[in-house]
């Protein structure tokens, strides 16, 4: 249940940019631009592929932005974290935007159902793969804890050592003085 809500809140992070950004950009269109005015209704068929573009960079750049501020996890596992673990975490993010923006530019209905076959094949493996870099991510949380656990284990001798080093050279001295 835990893996499955962080995945919502993951997708929750998906959506939030991508209605931020969608609707930003149609009020400075239709503010600075008024002879094409968009609205939600319209934009995808109306707007150019390079505004389009411009939409779909700006919703995984706060996307990513958004995930940089809130993910605690992220932050706490830095040390550890693997870059093949993090891309995991980051393919269901971003793959199915740009999936979504191919299918968004078709005009062929046959290119579309395939495509949308093809997104859903795509959703599902994002989550599976986000599964495994859960699973991964947490494997490496305890490897990462016994290792510093271990180090301060080792630590914690080291400093016993030291003071039972100190206890026999002042034994050895006291002997030395009777």
């Amino acid at each position: 249940m835990k893996k499955l809500a962080v995945y919502f809140i993951f997708q929750l992070l998906i959506i939030c940019p991508e209605i931020l950004c969608t609707s930003v950009f149609i009020a400075l269109h239709n503010l600075f631009i008024p002879t094409d005015t968009y609205t939600p209704h319209n934009l995808i068929s109306s707007c150019s592929p390079a505004e389009y573009f411009v939409i779909e960079l700006s919703n995984i750049l706060l996307g990513l932005f958004l995930l940089w501020k809130i993910s605690e996890i992220l932050r706490q596992c830095i040390d550890y974290l693997k870059i093949l673990t993090f891309l995991q975490l980051l393919l269901p993010l971003i793959a199915p935007v740009f999936l979504n923006v191919i299918i968004s530019l078709q005009k062929k209905p046959e290119a579309v159902l395939a495509l949308s076959i093809i997104y859903w094949i795509i959703c599902i493996g994002s989550y599976l793969l986000f599964l495994r870099a859960v699973r991964s991510l947490a494997q490496l949380h305890r490897e990462y804890l016994q290792k510093k656990m271990e180090i301060e284990l080792m630590k914690k001798q080291i400093n016993d050592s030291v003071q039972l080093s100190n206890e026999y050279a002042s034994l050895r001295k006291w002997n030395h003085d009777i």
